[in-house]
């Protein structure tokens, strides 16, 4: 599906409940494009974010540019307050990007939570701020 500048060199043997050398956990969130589970590296015990997109579900190639566009701009990106892409991984039925987990949550979700559909004027600057830093 992917051409072999957006892919890592094929996974190891794959264990029940795992991706590739990363073993799956919950489900911390979900779009359009897949879910994403929190998982951790078998051998490092690292934890990072894979975003499992069903290749069945990318089935037009405008879908198909987008995911690599998607993959393309995050290789390119290293910045504070934006999460790194460490790999990308492809089996049979899915495209894994191995993320850095960003354990703070969506900030979307944060609202939510706070019951509130505004944030206290300095929370919105902290968070503002980090919004700029990572644009």
């Amino acid at each position: 599906m992917l051409d072999q500048n957006h892919m890592e060199p094929k996974p190891r043997k794959m264990h029940y409940n795992a991706f590739g050398p990363y073993k799956l956990l919950k489900t911390i969130g979900q779009g359009g494009f897949g879910k994403v589970k929190l998982a951790y590296h078998f051998d490092t015990n690292t934890e990072v974010a894979i975003k499992l997109v069903k290749k069945e579900d990318i089935n037009t190639p405008d879908l198909t540019k987008k995911l690599i566009r998607e993959i393309d701009i995050l290789r390119q990106i290293n910045y504070p307050f934006i999460v790194k892409l460490y790999e990308v991984l492809e089996t049979e039925r899915y495209v894994g990007m191995v993320m850095e987990y960003a354990c703070g949550g969506e900030l979307f979700q944060y609202m939510i939570a706070q019951e509130r559909q505004y944030l206290k004027e300095n929370e919105a600057a902290k968070y503002f701020s980090q919004l700029i830093i990572g644009m």
